[in-house]
């Protein structure tokens, strides 16, 4: 869930993972903020058809929690205020980003 082009980006990531049997799956977002609900239900779909276990990165971790916990929640059929919960027990406090805020509150309902 990074962009090529991001701080910290590894340009040969893919043949890292690949060299080791793992399939690599890039899905770049620039921002949490950046969320869609066109782009959560193409990472949901890929998420749901990747093989498993499956790892989930970001640089900071916000935009791979939202992924994996969006994932857990519909398929745990669980509400929002559980996904704010995870959230903060992974250390993102999704309340403090207005607009991410608003993106989950709506794409829960």
């Amino acid at each position: 869930m990074r962009c090529e082009h991001e701080d910290g980006f590894l340009k040969n990531e893919k043949e890292l993972v690949t060299a080791q049997g793992i399939q690599y799956e890039l899905i770049p977002i620039l921002d949490a903020n950046d969320f869609t609900k066109e782009y959560a239900d193409g990472l949901l779909e890929k998420i749901t058809t990747c093989p498993k276990p499956l790892l989930i990165h970001c640089k900071v971790g916000l935009t791979s929690a939202i992924g994996a916990l969006l994932y857990v929640g519909k398929e745990m059929n669980v509400d929002l205020q559980q996904i704010l919960a995870w959230g903060k027990d992974f250390g993102h406090n999704f309340a403090f980003h207005a607009k991410l805020y608003a993106f989950l509150k709506a794409y829960m309902e």
